[in-house]
């Protein structure tokens, strides 16, 4: 009754309307506490109606469709992330995200960095996270992926250039909780070769969280790797290698006071349990020497890391707690990276939180 050229009992109504009246009928035979999904439902007849829309294409086992040359509808990767970045402002205004689902398996076209491209979409847009495959033909490291995505944020973020590119580049989601205010970038490669760097003003991804005279850590996920500590007006967020269809995850907070003094309080830079890179932090205590923080992400994480920023004069940490007591084989220790940051290893348990205590000697000089 709402395509063109159908022929509708009422003609004085249009076919938005007519869809709208099929759709007040089911919600209010369903009642309000049935959560309706609408799938490839017209959005505008749709709001006030249905819990959640889906606001993409189909995902596809490619990245380009392979039916026709076509941007909107066809499914595929690329019609997937385009579709559901143009409509974040939609998240909970009109309904709540629904992107499609995640394709995991390795018997499709798409590749890893493809799958990461995606997940990052889905990430980013704080609403459903569907898995359709068989988990059984799931490879370890793409059920991590999807597995990094959970519990949802809820919230969608917003591309800062959604008036400048057809699929914009720049998502910045911001977050609050145990450990303050802290944003998640995604820098995003939708181009056909691998970017040599990214770069992206700090300024501009912080927004009206920036402060000048402030030091902050950058951590992309992806690869959990400490990009940088910055300050300024000028400084950029540089991200080196993006693969072509892909982004990178940057997660962006700020430095402990006096980060480089010898007796300064640590730093959560970010893990590899949540791509927020603190949802999982339920609660933290800081003092010279010594960092305790309370995780929990609501499912079992058997081998995870941590990365703390201690003072670059501490040559060394201890780590205690029932983080790092509960290993079903013995952990590696921590291991010092870049910037002062430390990988620490942990373990979670899906009903319990878990503490982490991280302590260190900043009166013992660095050799």
């Amino acid at each position: 009754a709402v395509l063109g050229g159908s022929v509708r009992q009422d003609c004085s109504i249009t076919r938005a309307k007519a869809m709208y009246n099929a759709l007040k009928l089911i919600r209010d035979t369903a009642g309000d506490d049935v959560f309706i999904l609408g799938c490839g439902c017209p959005l505008g007849s749709s709001i006030g109606l249905v819990d959640a829309n889906r606001v993409s294409a189909d995902s596809g086992p490619s990245w380009f469709p392979e039916l026709l040359p076509d941007k909107w509808n066809i499914p595929c990767g690329r019609n997937m992330v385009r579709n559901s970045i143009n409509r974040l402002f939609m998240h909970r205004r009109w309904f709540i995200l629904d992107p499609d689902c995640i394709l995991l398996r390795n018997a499709t076209k798409l590749t890893d960095p493809e799958v990461r491209g995606i997940a990052s979409v889905i990430a980013m847009t704080g609403g459903s996270l569907l898995v359709s495959d068989d988990l059984d033909q799931v490879p370890e490291a793409r059920l991590a992926v999807a597995r990094a995505l959970m519990p949802v944020t809820g919230i969608a973020g917003i591309a800062l250039d959604l008036f400048d590119r057809e699929m914009p580049e720049r998502i910045v989601l911001a977050r609050e909780g145990a450990l303050g205010r802290w944003t998640v970038a995604a820098l995003c490669n939708w181009g056909e070769k691998t970017r040599p760097v990214t770069s992206a003003p700090l300024a501009e991804l912080l927004g009206e969280d920036f402060d000048p005279v402030s030091d902050y850590y950058a951590f992309e996920f992806w690869t959990s790797t400490p990009l940088g500590l910055l300050r300024g007006e000028d400084a950029q967020v540089q991200v080196p290698n993006i693969p072509r269809h892909s982004a990178s995850l940057v997660v962006l907070r700020k430095a402990s006071p006096a980060a480089a003094a010898p007796d300064a309080a640590a730093t959560y830079v970010g893990s590899n349990i949540h791509f927020t890179c603190g949802d999982e932090v339920k609660s933290v205590t800081t003092r010279p020497g010594m960092l305790t923080v309370t995780l929990f992400v609501g499912r079992d994480v058997g081998m995870g890391f941590v990365y703390v920023a201690v003072p670059p004069q501490a040559w060394k940490v201890e780590i205690s707690g029932s983080a790092v007591s509960g290993f079903a084989r013995k952990p590696p220790a921590p291991l010092r990276m870049e910037f002062g940051v430390w990988r620490i290893p942990v373990s979670l348990e899906q009903a319990k939180e878990r503490e982490l205590v991280v302590e260190w000697d900043a009166a013992v000089p660095l050799n």
